[in-house]
């Protein structure tokens, strides 16, 4: 069985922008990101590693280099973990129609209706389905073990959310992720299906108030 803590990135400019940006170019940390990134690595320190797994996205990979400086271990890579594709909203103004169209998919795939998609982008049921691809990579590349991943809300929240279905706590998924908040779930295999239970979720309480990022 792998313990594995998926840390959602440190606040990223993309976070204040007017525009949705899943895509995530050109999308260095703020200052308050990078703050929030070296406290979750003190709180890291007492957990020894054996791996670091990163989206690509540039916010996640700035997060997962500063978090990997204390435990020296190499940040792997997996394309699985790129947050969901927006399709025709990415880099659209977050106005109120397309507000609408963003909460009415999510609203959707947390009901269970993963086949909804947003216009022109991605299905719950194809997102769900790479994150356990990606899940199931660092399962079958390690010895049990613990890991950590820098990832996406979207990933805690429906990636999990679809996997665990028990657990010391029953997670309240429609519950915003914040950012570095450190989400526990023990994962396993079993005939080639992907199980898991949450130990602890979207927790923030090490990060002081000041480096909390407001609701947005």
């Amino acid at each position: 069985m792998h313990r594995i803590y998926f840390i959602r990135h440190a606040e990223s400019h993309a976070n204040r922008l007017p525009v949705f940006n899943n895509a995530g170019r050109d999308d260095p940390l703020t200052d308050k990101g990078i703050l929030q990134a070296e406290r979750t690595t003190e709180w890291l320190r007492a957990i020894k590693l054996q791996a670091i797994y990163s989206s690509p996205v540039q916010r996640a990979f700035l997060t997962a280099q500063i978090l990997s400086q204390p435990a020296r271990k190499p940040i792997h890579i997996l394309p699985e973990l790129k947050e969901f594709n927006l399709g025709e909203l990415e880099k659209q103004p977050k106005d109120e129609t397309n507000l609408n169209i963003h909460r009415r998919v999510l609203n959707a795939w947390l009901d269970g209706r993963l086949e909804v998609s947003f216009p022109n982008g991605e299905s719950g049921k194809y997102f769900v389905e790479r994150f356990s691809s990606a899940v199931k990579q660092m399962i079958k590349e390690n010895e049990p073990c613990n890991l950590a991943v820098v990832c996406h809300g979207g990933h805690i929240v429906f990636g999990l959310g679809m996997i665990c279905t028990g657990g010391i706590q029953k997670p309240d998924w429609r519950n915003k992720v914040k950012n570095c908040s450190i989400t526990i779930a023990e994962l396993w295999v079993t005939d080639q299906k992907l199980n898991g239970r949450v130990i602890q979720w979207a927790d923030a309480s090490h990060l002081p108030q000041e480096l909390v990022t407001p609701k947005q």
